[in-house]
């Protein structure tokens, strides 16, 4: 997403970026760092210890991908400090930072100070800002709306990289019936797993009945058009309808 990201924030005349999350980004590229000492990091899961052999070129991945998209907000965000939390009393100043994050709320009381959209995919954070803050925000799939609406990026790469987001397991709030389709052709060429994760969409209750039972249909229709119903249509066709009464 690194390319997306660069050319989503240089869209902007203006984007500014917390401290506090570049901060964290840092701390996370050395941490990933102390992983080129260690053949094994061990952890606990369902109450017993277990050992994980560390891939040397997974993690030199990582380093190049972290460092690159600090790279990135470096050169294309301002970084600030959220000086807006010395307005917050301190007995909820740690509660929210607490809950939220310090990263997530740096953000949020920056929005708030200058009066900015908070780019966030969070419903839970945009939820709690607009009504504790009365700061408002949008979604990265709106960003890429606007840029393909800037001719900025193509209808095409907006797909591919929402589909990027749906394998990333990214919940979509509002998404036309023709661009879920669109988005279902694309993830049956990727496999099983690409159209198990879009179809989770539409579960309920995140998904309205309405969207759900109309983005339903109509992929039972584009299904049932075929000349040939495959096994895997099949399979498809049954995770649709589990999608309805989940």
């Amino acid at each position: 997403f690194l390319d997306i990201a660069d050319l989503a924030l240089g869209s902007f005349a203006a984007v500014l970026m917390a401290q506090a999350s570049i901060d964290e980004l840092r701390t996370e590229l050395e941490r990933i760092k102390m992983l080129r000492q260690a053949p094994m990091t061990v952890g606990k899961e369902n109450g017993r210890y277990v050992r994980h052999e560390v891939e040397q070129k997974s993690v030199e991945s990582d380093i190049q991908r972290i460092h690159n998209l600090i790279g990135i907000c470096e050169r294309r965000a301002t970084i600030v400090p959220a000086r807006e939390m010395l307005n917050v009393p301190p007995e909820r100043r740690e509660k929210e930072s607490k809950v939220l994050g310090v990263q997530t709320m740096s953000s949020l009381w920056i929005a708030k100070e200058k009066d900015l959209l908070l780019l966030s995919d969070d419903a839970v954070l945009k939820g709690y800002g607009r009504n504790e803050y009365g700061v408002d925000g949008c979604w990265t799939s709106s960003v890429l709306e606007r840029l393909t609406r800037r001719q900025l990026l193509s209808e095409e790469g907006r797909k591919k990289s929402l589909l990027r987001l749906v394998m990333a397991n990214y919940w979509f709030v509002n998404l036309s019936t023709e661009l879920f389709v669109d988005l279902y052709r694309a993830a049956r060429e990727l496999g099983a797993l690409a159209v198990m994760k879009l179809l989770r969409i539409i579960e309920g209750p995140d998904c309205e009945t309405r969207a759900a039972i109309g983005i339903s249909a109509r992929l039972i229709s584009e299904i049932w058009k075929r000349d040939i119903i495959t096994a895997a249509d099949q399979l498809h066709l049954g995770q649709i309808l589990s999608s309805l009464v989940t």
